[in-house]
């Protein structure tokens, strides 16, 4: 939902480097404006990140009471047991740190919502 109503319709437009995400999780959509990011008006974060293969990354939830959808865009990544291929996707809660272990070369995007 948005964090305020009835304002003027807007958007943004980035480009971001592979060097940005590459390894990590770049936050490239936040409620918070900053010149880094793309910015909503909505409490969500989206995140994106490449990786190579046999690497093991982590993801800090930005607020405590969000949940993330881990969806994989390409490669295979593994998430509390259960394997991940392109275009799956697992929807998790009531954690404050996500463990994916990357199976092979992967790009990877979260999003982080509010769970109520």
């Amino acid at each position: 939902f948005p964090k305020e109503r009835n304002i003027e319709p807007r958007y943004d437009q980035r480009v971001f480097t592979e060097e940005e995400k590459k390894g990590k999780f770049k936050t490239i959509v936040s409620p918070i404006k900053a010149d880094d990011v793309m910015w909503i008006n909505q409490d969500a974060y989206f995140s994106l990140g490449k990786f190579k293969a046999e690497a093991s990354v982590d993801y800090t939830i930005q607020q405590k009471g969000n949940g993330a959808y881990i969806f994989i865009i390409e490669g295979e990544a593994t998430f509390a047991g259960q394997k991940l291929e392109k275009r799956d996707a697992i929807g998790i809660w009531e954690n404050d740190k996500i463990i994916i272990d990357i199976n092979t070369d992967a790009e990877i995007l979260i999003i982080d919502v509010p769970m109520n």
